[in-house]
Parts: C-alpha cells; sequence; structure tokens
C-alpha cells in the first residue's frame, strides 16, 4: 500500500541520517589524532633517544603506547624532541625491551631494579615486561646427556641449576636451557679435570609448564652466540 511504502522510505532516510551522523562524528574524531613522523626523538629528563614509532606502539594497550597513538597532544620542543619529564637513567633499558621483547635480558638489582621498575610501572609496561609468577616447587630434569639435574625458581621468577646455583640461560628460538659447570660430571676422567662443561636441557619452557608454571624470558639470561641444540 501507499501508507506502507511512505513508512519503509521513512526509515530508510531516518537510517541514511543516523549513518551520516555517526560518520560525521568519526570524520571529527579523526581529525584530532595527531600524525607523527616514522623516526621520533625523545628527551626523557635531559637524556636524548631516537627511536621508531613503531617501537613505542608496540603495546597499544600500555601507557607509553597510548602517548603515541595520536589520540593525547604531544608537544616537539625546538630540536624536534618530545620531551617525558621523567628519570631518563632506564629508559634505554625501556626501548630495549619495546625493540625486541622476545630476547630482551635484564640483570639489574637493588635499588636499580627498584627504579627501573617504576619506571616501567609510569610507561605501563609492567605487567607485558613482568607478567604474573606461577611458582612451582623444584623438580628434578634430565639433560641431553642423561644426567640427572634438580631446577628450582626464585623469589622474582628466574630457574636455575638448584645443585649449583647456576641461572639456566633460555633459548629464545627452541626454549632449552643451557648451563656451564666447571666441574667434570664424569667422575672417570679425574677430578684434575676442571674444564667447563655445557650442559642442556632440551625444551625446558614445556617442561615448566607442564607442571604448571611458567617462564619469565625477561628475566633469564641468553646463551651466547647460536644455540647448538
Amino acid at each position: 500500500t501507499i501508507a506502507a511504502a511512505s513508512s519503509e522510505a521513512s526509515d530508510l532516510l531516518s537510517n541514511a541520517k543516523m549513518e551520516t551522523e555517526v560518520w560525521e562524528l568519526e570524520k571529527e574524531r579523526l581529525s584530532h589524532i595527531k600524525s607523527f613522523e616514522s623516526k621520533i626523538k625523545l628527551d626523557v629528563g635531559g637524556v636524548k633517544f631516537t627511536t621508531s614509532l613503531t617501537t613505542l606502539r608496540r603495546f597499544p594497550d600500555t601507557m607509553i603506547g597510548a602517548m603515541f597513538s595520536g589520540r593525547h597532544t604531544m608537544h616537539l620542543d625546538e630540536d624536534g624532541y618530545y620531551f617525558l619529564d621523567r628519570d631518563g637513567t632506564h629508559f634505554r633499558l625501556i626501548l630495549n625491551f619495546l625493540r625486541s621483547p622476545e630476547t630482551f635480558e635484564l640483570d639489574l638489582t637493588g635499588s636499580a631494579l627498584k627504579e627501573f621498575m617504576t619506571e616501567c610501572d609510569y610507561y605501563g609496561i609492567q605487567d607485558v615486561m613482568f607478567p604474573p609468577i606461577i611458582r612451582i616447587p623444584p623438580f628434578t630434569c634430565s639433560n641431553t646427556g642423561g644426567q640427572a639435574v634438580p631446577v628450582s625458581q626464585e623469589e622474582r621468577g628466574m630457574w636455575r641449576a638448584t645443585k649449583d646455583n647456576i641461572p639456566l640461560k633460555i633459548c629464545t628460538h627452541c626454549f632449552s636451557a643451557h648451563y656451564d659447570i666447571h666441574s667434570n660430571p664424569f667422575s672417570g676422567l679425574g677430578s684434575r679435570d676442571r674444564r667447563v662443561w655445557h650442559e642442556c636441557i632440551y625444551n625446558f619452557k614445556a617442561l615448566v609448564e607442564s607442571k604448571g608454571g611458567s617462564l619469565n624470558l625477561c628475566i633469564q639470561p641468553k646463551p651466547d652466540g647460536s644455540c647448538k641444540s
């Protein structure tokens, strides 16, 4: 009927108007998003850094990711730097983590570690850098030579070979655990042989996870050179 057709046409026009209004609001929102150059210069508390926009946006849901998302106003100084009023002492480490979180290694203790954690908390990356630790009891596994290796986890999550208290070096490609011992594990070769022996626990990450634990690659040292496992 004419009335039904008129009602249908009215509904179509109403929907089209709503879609137009939504699109206009979206265009308005996009017009306020700041664009950045691909190379970013930063002045962090007087310490100068140069990095990429991709690095700063590595984790979009963090504070530092939001800063350079374009949704917030960031002002350039006369030299082309974005100034961040924070301590720049450890910002190099934060950038290194953002550049390569898979291979990042942290070697800080005491007050330096506390300072670093404070900065991580400010930039909102503490949860991605230090995910919640699932600690499990010590257990014994076997290395590739067939020897039993007791392993345990310290308070902040690092895994060690318990007997010699040696940190396990975790390969970020195969997740095997490497460690060096400075004595001969084969008694038949004599006690005078004090060479360095390189040992490996194959796919240590899978072993830990099979027992309900977790492995934080950020705090585990990495093997030197190419993985031989």
